[in-house]
């Protein structure tokens, strides 16, 4: 089925305009979350942030989110949450980071088009 650009940007402002927090995951969160980092030693925590309206049929965060990570995680994939609901998430856009020690990892881009598998 076509659609057009319009279309796309209505469907995905429905999703992403939902958006409350954004978070971080050592695998794969598949529909449900899974593998999300936990507080540990620096005390990681979703992140409040919000998506932009929809261009070209996605959508991105406002600006980047900047989490604390523990040594001995692994930063693989990025989630995307409306309150406690999983929305969607994806692996990010380049190889995964892992810690030694206590840092932060900046996310600077989640995009959302509106194809996540469900």
């Amino acid at each position: 089925m076509a659609s057009s650009v319009a279309a796309r940007n209505r469907a995905v402002d429905g999703a992403a305009g939902t958006v409350t927090h954004v978070s971080l995951h050592s695998a794969d969160p598949g529909t449900t979350g899974a593998s999300e980092l936990s507080a540990g030693t620096a005390g990681y925590a979703r992140v409040a942030k919000a998506y932009g309206s929809s261009s070209s049929g996605s959508a991105d965060i406002v600006s980047p989110a900047v989490f604390d990570v523990s040594g001995g995680d692994t930063v693989a994939y990025w989630g995307a949450w409306d309150g406690t609901t999983f929305l969607f998430g994806e692996a990010l856009n380049h190889a995964a980071q892992e810690y030694a020690a206590d840092g932060t990892y900046t996310l600077n881009s989640a995009p959302y088009a509106g194809t996540n598998p469900a």
